[in-house]
C-alpha cells in the first residue's frame, strides 16, 4: 500500500518518501491522522472512483499481487502460502496453484473451468454465512484469478477468467455495500465493471453499475455522499447494457432498481410502470443455477415494491410487502434479516407507528449482535435518525437509543 501511494505521488510530481509501511500501520491503528493530500493518494491507490485518473496509466490495484522483476518465484510462493492460510478458497492444491502461476504461456483448461465454477457458485451462499466470512473467501478467490490474469493465455481463457473475476469482484462489492463498507464497495464494483467490460459480459457489467448506484443514491438512509445525478447515470448505463438481449431476470433487477429512483424523485407513474415491466420479465425469465442472479427468488421483487410503495406514501401497502418478504427468508438467511427488519421498521415509522418501529429496530439490533454482524448497527441508527428523530423524547425511542449504545 505504501509503495502504491508513493508511486501515485511520483506520478503527480510531488514525491512522498515519508509514506512507509510503518506510516500505513499507524493510520490503521489511528495513531496518525490522514491529511487531505495523503487521503487523496490513498483513494487513488485503492482505485476508488471520484478522483481524476490519467487514462493512459496502468493503475495499481489493491487486489492484484505485485510483480517485481526480481525474486518472482519467492513472491509466488508467498502468495500460495497466503491463499492456503485462507483455506484454499478455490479448492486447489497449493502445489497445483504454484505450478499454474509459474506457467506464464499456458493456462490449463481444467484450472480455468474450476475457477469459473467457484466464482459463479459464491452468490448462492449470500445470506447463509456472516458477510465478513463470505467476503474474505470471495476476495481470496479474486486474488487467485488476478494472479493468473497477469500471465499470457489464449483469448477465450482470458475472457472466461475476466468474467469470473468480474463476478467475484461485483459480489464482494455488493456484500461490502450491504454491510456499509462504502469505500471497499466502490473499489470492488469499479473493478467488477471494468473486468466485465473487458470480458464482454454485459450482464455482470450492468449489475456492477446498478449496485454502484446505491453508493450515490439519496434513498439510502445512511448515504455518505448522495449524488442522485450520478446514481441515475449509472442506472441508465445499466439499462442500456441489459436491453433488449440480456436475460429477463437481469433486466428485471435493473428495472426494479430504476423504479426506486423514480419513486424517490416523486415520479410515481414511471416507478409503477417499471415495476410492472419488471414483474412481466421475472415471470418469463428462468433463474440461473449460479452467477450473480442465482439468489433471485419469487420474493425478491417484494423489497423493491415495498420501498417504492413507501416512497410514494402507500405505507400500508409497503408494510404488507415488507412483511411478506421477511416471512420468505428461510432460517439459513440470518445475515439478511437485520436489513429486512430495518426496512419494515422504516415503513412503520413513516406511518406513525413509533413504538412498533422501535421494537423492530431493537430486534434487528439484537439479531445483528448475536450473528456477529455489528457492522449492521450503523444502518439501524441511520433508519432511527431519518424516521424517528422527531420522536426522540418518547420512551420507545429512548430505550432503542440505550440498546444501540450498548451494542
Amino acid at each position: 500500500m505504501a509503495a502504491a501511494m508513493r508511486r501515485w505521488a511520483e506520478l503527480q510530481r510531488w514525491p512522498r518518501p515519508d509514506i512507509t509501511a510503518e506510516a500505513v500501520a499507524e493510520w490503521e491503528e489511528g495513531l496518525r491522522p490522514l491529511d487531505p493530500p495523503t487521503l487523496r493518494l490513498l483513494w487513488l491507490a485503492l482505485e476508488v472512483s471520484g478522483w481524476d485518473v490519467p487514462a493512459p496509466l496502468d493503475t495499481w490495484s489493491l487486489f492484484r499481487p505485485s510483480r517485481p522483476a526480481a525474486n518472482q518465484g519467492q513472491r509466488r510462493r508467498d502468495l500460495v502460502r497466503s491463499l492456503a492460510a485462507l483455506g484454499a478458497p478455490a479448492g486447489l492444491d497449493p502445489e497445483q496453484l504454484n505450478e499454474a502461476l509459474e506457467e506464464t504461456l499456458k493456462v490449463d483448461g481444467a484450472l480455468v473451468e474450476g475457477l469459473v465454477f467457484v466464482a459463479r457458485r459464491f452468490p448462492r451462499e449470500w445470506g447463509q454465512h456472516p458477510p465478513q466470512v463470505l467476503r474474505q473467501q470471495v476476495h481470496a478467490h479474486l486474488q487467485v484469478i488476478q494472479a493468473l490474469l497477469d500471465g499470457l493465455m489464449p483469448g477465450d481463457a482470458r475472457r472466461e477468467l475476466e468474467s469470473a473475476a468480474a463476478t467475484a469482484a461485483t459480489l464482494a462489492g455488493l456484500i461490502s455495500l450491504l454491510v456499509d463498507l462504502y469505500e471497499d464497495s466502490a473499489a470492488y464494483l469499479r473493478m467488477g465493471a471494468r473486468l466485465a467490460e473487458s470480458a464482454g459480459d454485459a450482464e455482470v457489467q450492468a449489475l456492477a453499475l446498478m449496485f454502484a448506484s446505491y453508493l450515490s443514491s439519496a434513498i439510502e438512509p445512511d448515504a455518505q455522499f448522495p449524488d442522485p445525478a450520478l446514481a441515475n447515470a449509472q442506472i441508465e448505463a445499466a439499462v442500456r447494457l441489459v436491453s433488449p438481449g440480456a436475460a429477463p431476470i437481469a433486466r428485471a433487477w435493473v428495472l426494479l432498481r430504476a423504479a426506486q429512483e423514480h419513486a424517490w424523485a416523486g415520479d410515481e407513474l414511471a416507478a409503477y410502470r417499471l415495476l410492472d415491466e419488471a414483474e412481466r420479465l421475472s415471470s418469463i425469465g428462468q433463474v440461473p443455477a449460479d452467477g450473480l442472479m442465482s439468489p433471485w427468488t419469487a420474493d425478491t421483487p417484494m423489497t423493491f415494491q415495498g420501498e417504492v410503495a413507501a416512497m410514494c406514501g402507500r405505507h400500508h401497502q409497503a408494510i404488507g410487502l415488507f412483511e411478506a418478504g421477511l416471512a420468505g427468508l428461510g432460517p439459513d438467511q440470518v445475515a439478511r434479516r437485520p436489513r429486512a427488519l430495518s426496512d419494515l421498521a422504516a415503513a412503520h415509522a413513516r406511518q406513525g407507528n413509533v413504538d412498533h418501529a422501535c421494537d423492530l429496530l431493537a430486534v434487528a439490533c439484537e439479531l445483528a449482535r448475536r450473528a456477529g454482524l455489528s457492522d449492521r448497527i450503523p444502518r439501524i441508527v441511520a433508519v432511527r435518525d431519518r424516521y424517528l428523530a422527531a420522536h426522540a423524547a418518547e420512551p420507545a425511542v429512548r430505550r432503542l437509543d440505550e440498546l444501540v449504545v450498548t451494542s
